[in-house]
Order: C-alpha cells, then sequence, then structure tokens
C-alpha cells in the first residue's frame, strides 16, 4: 500500500508508457489540479478545457440515466480510471456500492486515492491482462470510460472483462472512438503519429490504439441509440450484458 493505492505488482515495464501519457498530457494541459479535479466534469468558465468537459458532462449523464434504469450494482469496476473522477461520481450515485479503479498511471492514480479513497471506492495499480486479481463473475458492472483505446488487442481486454462478469451484468464503454472500417482505422493512424511527433512525445503513438467498431459489436456489444435528437455526443455508447444463470456467491 502505497499513498493509499494498493499496488497489486511493481510498476514493472509499464514506465515507459506511463511517463510518455504523463508527459502528453501536460503538454495538452490536462494534468489537472486537486481543486479542479474536484469538480469534474464541470469546469469554471474560463478554463481552456471547457468546451471538451462539457462534452463528457454530457457523455457522462447519458451513461449514468443508463445505469440507474437497472438494478442498483454490488460491485462496479472502473477501466483506466486515471485521476478518479468517474469513480468518485459513480460511488456518489451508487453509495451502497463496492467500486474499484484500476489504473497503470501511478501519480494520477495516488490522485485519485486521496482525493476520493473511502471504504466504498478503493484505487489499485493493476494491469488487468497479467494479474488474475479479481475472481470470476465477481462485479455487477464493469466500465471503459474513455480508456478502451490504450488497450493494443480489443477481443483479448474484453474477453478479460466479460469473465469478470455476473450473469446479468453489464460491460459498458463509453467515450472512445471507433471507426467504421479500415481506411478511416489508418487514416486516424496517420492523424495520431502527426499528433504525438508535432507534440515532442513521437513514443506516445506505440501506445495510443485504433479500434473498429465492427470488433466490438462481433464480441456481443449494442449500440446504445441516442433517443435524444437535439442532443449530439462525440462518441457512442456500447453496452454487453453477460445473459444466463447468475452462480450463488
Amino acid at each position: 500500500m502505497k499513498a493509499n493505492v494498493q499496488y497489486v505488482h511493481p510498476q514493472g515495464n509499464v514506465s515507459e508508457k506511463e511517463n510518455a501519457y504523463l508527459q502528453v498530457r501536460e503538454k495538452e494541459g490536462r494534468i489537472l489540479s486537486d481543486e479542479e479535479v474536484n469538480k469534474l466534469p464541470y469546469m469554471d468558465l474560463n478554463h481552456p478545457l471547457r468546451s471538451e468537459w462539457k462534452l463528457r458532462e454530457k457523455s457522462y449523464l447519458r451513461l449514468i440515466g443508463q445505469l440507474k434504469n437497472r438494478p442498483s450494482p454490488l460491485h462496479i469496476l472502473d477501466i483506466g480510471c486515471g485521476n478518479g473522477w468517474f469513480t468518485a461520481l459513480l460511488s456518489k450515485e451508487f453509495p451502497k456500492t463496492t467500486i474499484y479503479g484500476i489504473d497503470l498511471n501511478e501519480p494520477e492514480l495516488e490522485q485519485a486515492s486521496r482525493l476520493f479513497g473511502s471504504d466504498k471506492a478503493h484505487f489499485l495499480y493493476l494491469d488487468l491482462l497479467q494479474d488474475d486479481y479479481f475472481q470470476s463473475e465477481s462485479m455487477d458492472v464493469i466500465l471503459f470510460n474513455a480508456s478502451i483505446q490504450y488497450f493494443p488487442v480489443l477481443k483479448v481486454i474484453l474477453e478479460k472483462a466479460i469473465k469478470l462478469l455476473k450473469s446479468n451484468g453489464y460491460v459498458w464503454v463509453n467515450d472512445s472512438p471507433f471507426y467504421k472500417n479500415e481506411a478511416d482505422q489508418n487514416s486516424a493512424k496517420i492523424r495520431s503519429k502527426e499528433y504525438y511527433f508535432g507534440m515532442g512525445c513521437p513514443e506516445m503513438a506505440k501506445y495510443y490504439y485504433h479500434h473498429l467498431e465492427s470488433d466490438l459489436l462481433a464480441s456481443g456489444f449494442q449500440k446504445v441509440r441516442n433517443r435524444r435528437f437535439w442532443k449530439k455526443f462525440p462518441f457512442s455508447l456500447y453496452k454487453y450484458k453477460k445473459y444466463g444463470y447468475q452462480h450463488s456467491k
């Protein structure tokens, strides 16, 4: 245990990715103070990232609306929780639920734990693909909130998440880009490389991945229809429900 973060395993070989990610976020102005993180997804009127977070606010409210329409979950896993703002809001929305936020970004994870850690909200330094920390069928809800693009093989991480899901539980993928075809995918890869090169951090392009929507749908996910046509969202929301008999625990 360090800074109230549970370190499931040593930092290991993820340090290059973490350093590249933090370098880019700092240049983009996305390393936020405790005061700013406490307000998310809401930003002060004069903040340079306000317009971006207005969109994320809408995405957050859409997802919360979906979660509230279903039975209150007992266990939630937030994969790629970053500074913990989303995990913290989930904990407020579902105060009787135990929530786990996991990440490999050490500074932001420690910030999350410092600001939001509690007996119901736990933050772990954990590589889900390398460690079987959580038991199979132990989660009611699993969330990828603006994080699925940091996993190299979509099928592998989704299979891992589904394995952890209880019967009648849900996996949600929110605020992440997916591409309609390989041409769009390849164009996005080129743009990302150009962007990170321009930022002076070309190595980050190795850790930002571009997934096809067809691969997500082939894994059993469905796109959630936007019934409020006057509201536009930057990215689609996707859900997966695990059907079948729920084993008693």
